[in-house]
């Protein structure tokens, strides 16, 4: 198996025709560098605001941030040490502060909290939310049964939504009996319709099967 590509190969196979009788693996090498290596691109840098007002940190952090190299002579004895480590010790120190030697952080983050609720509402971020679909229906029985249909079946559920149709809106699921019975009717692989806690619903199987007491049903079968 050749460890070059079929591009390098080809690459390769021009240059040594092209350069017959002046082979050295050095030169080879060199030129394969130069001729056959993928280059890299970068992806551009998404632009940011100038302007923008960022999440400001806790006030704890904010301690931390100014007591740093303190808390690293005091308690480290000036030794280079983990970021975590310093994070750990700043809050245990935090921690022990009362609440007026808190309050100068504090009063610090609720102002550039203020500042950064200011910019968010006067630039709204866009996001793209899913529409959800407003559907109810109709539990009262509104229409007769056509012949050869038989039921209702209490506290019974048919197996199985018609496969192609599932519980969508209009196909597979409907806001009354009578609209069910009219898709049912046309529908080939329908075999009956359930009514459960989602609507009328098209079923695939033709025999009433009992519902656990969780699941409140009734079904009508189809001739």
């Amino acid at each position: 198996m050749s460890i070059f590509t079929a591009t390098q190969y080809d690459a390769i196979q021009q240059w040594i025709n092209e350069n017959q009788g002046l082979i050295n693996p050095d030169a080879l090498m060199k030129w394969m560098d130069e001729n056959t290596k993928k280059k890299k691109v970068k992806a551009a840098k998404k632009e940011e605001d100038p302007n923008r007002v960022k999440k400001p940190v806790p006030a704890s952090w904010m301690y931390r941030s100014e007591k740093r190299d303190e808390i690293i002579q005091e308690h480290f004895d000036g030794e280079k040490v983990k970021g975590s480590e310093i994070a750990k010790k700043a809050q245990e120190l935090w921690n022990e502060l009362s609440d007026e030697e808190k309050r100068p952080y504090e009063e610090k983050r609720q102002v550039l909290w203020d500042e950064y609720q200011k910019y968010k509402e006067s630039n709204p971020t866009t996001k793209v939310e899913k529409k959800k679909e407003n559907f109810t229906f109709n539990k009262e029985v509104d229409c007769e049964l056509p012949e050869g249909w038989t039921g209702p079946f209490e506290d019974k559920y048919l197996h199985k939504y018609v496969t192609d149709l599932g519980k969508k809106v209009g196909l597979g699921l409907f806001a009354t009996l009578s609209e069910a019975i009219e898709a049912a009717n046309e529908h080939g692989d329908c075999k009956g319709i359930t009514l459960c806690k989602f609507g009328y619903t098209l079923r695939a199987g033709g025999v009433p099967k009992k519902t656990p007491p969780t699941y409140p049903a009734i079904s009508w079968v189809k001739p």
